[in-house]
C-alpha cells in the first residue's frame, strides 16, 4: 500500500507539471477578486494554489479528529491484547507440583510496564 501511495503522489506531481507547462500563458493572467469589499489581484496560478491549500486544510480539520480517535483506539486494543497474552502465559506457565516454571515473555512485560 505504501508503494501505491507513492506512485499516486508521483503521478499527481507529473500531472501538475504537465498542466502548468501546457497552460503557462493562462496561469500568468491576472485575476481580480473582491473579498469583503476589498479588491485583490493575483495571478490565476496563485489563486489555484491558494484554493488547493485551503481545501487541503479543510480536509485535515475534518479528518484529523477521526484519525486521532482511531489511533487511540488501536493503542488501547494493543495494550488489552498484550495484557491478555501476559495473563494467558502466566496462567499456562504456572508451576504445578511436578513442573518447572518457564520464563515469561519480557516483551509483553515491557509493553505492559511490568
Amino acid at each position: 500500500m505504501k508503494y501505491f501511495k507513492r506512485f499516486l503522489m508521483l503521478a499527481f506531481i507529473v500531472l501538475l507539471g504537465v498542466f502548468a507547462y501546457r497552460n503557462q500563458s493562462y496561469l500568468g493572467t491576472r485575476v481580480d477578486l473582491v473579498f469583503l469589499r476589498q479588491p485583490v489581484s493575483m495571478m490565476l496560478g496563485f489563486w489555484m494554489v491558494l484554493c488547493f491549500l485551503f481545501g487541503l486544510l479543510i480536509y485535515m480539520v475534518i479528518d484529523m479528529p477521526r484519525d486521532i480517535a482511531r489511533k487511540r483506539e488501536l493503542r488501547r486494543k494493543s495494550q488489552e491484547i498484550a495484557r491478555l497474552q501476559y495473563e494467558m502465559n502466566r496462567h499456562l506457565n504456572a508451576p504445578g507440583p511436578d513442573q518447572p516454571r518457564i520464563a515469561s515473555n519480557p516483551d509483553l512485560e515491557k509493553r505492559l510496564g511490568l
